[in-house]
């Protein structure tokens, strides 16, 4: 759960700091999903206030701030289309 992943990565990132740093990416819809219908799919997308699905790029993009940024621990970025403001 989401709220698991956060606190999971703020507890990680509190014990194995300074050493270590700990963050987190929290993908929303990237590629369309083979279990669900296209129409479905279309739907879900069609909700973002972005109105597009993701593609991995936007995740490694994500992934690499937190590579080249080292005074940064603790943190979830979420890349997913504006969802968590639905």
């Amino acid at each position: 759960s989401k709220a698991a992943l956060e606190a999971l990565t703020r507890l990680l990132a509190r014990a194995l700091a300074p050493a270590v740093r700990v963050n987190a990416v929290a993908p929303g819809l990237i590629l369309p999903s083979a279990e669900l219908p296209a129409e479905q799919w279309q739907r879900l997308v069609d909700r973002l206030p972005l109105q597009s699905a993701g593609q991995p790029a936007d995740v490694a993009r994500a992934v690499l701030f937190f590579i080249q940024n080292p005074y940064v621990t603790g943190q979830i970025v979420a890349v997913d289309g504006g969802y968590q403001l639905v």
